[in-house]
């Protein structure tokens, strides 16, 4: 909402800020957990379990979830600043037709 707020009060260099700040605090936030799971791989399966056949999927999975995590970390923010540039667009329109 921060990027609607920005807009709707004509700042675009505000706008722009508050989407970089987002952004790579997300990327920053996804990279941590991405590189937890890449060191702990092979201790990450026991939390599920102690069986040998749980820990050799969990461990062949940890790539997959540690690369999802960090693609996800993204892309919510993305869609937030996305609605966000949209409903700032729309008040500066309906505050342009009011003239």
């Amino acid at each position: 909402m921060r990027v609607a707020n920005e807009l709707g009060a004509g700042n675009g260099k505000g706008a722009k800020f508050a989407t970089t700040v987002s952004v790579v605090t997300s990327v920053i936030i996804g990279l941590f957990f991405w590189m937890l799971i890449l060191i702990l791989h092979d201790k990450f399966g026991y939390i599920f379990s102690n069986s040998k056949p749980v820990l050799d999927q969990v461990n062949n999975l940890s790539l997959l979830l540690a690369f999802t995590i960090l693609l996800n970390s993204v892309q919510p923010v993305l869609s937030g600043i996305t609605y966000s540039y949209l409903l700032g667009v729309k008040k500066l329109s309906l505050e342009t037709a009011k003239l």
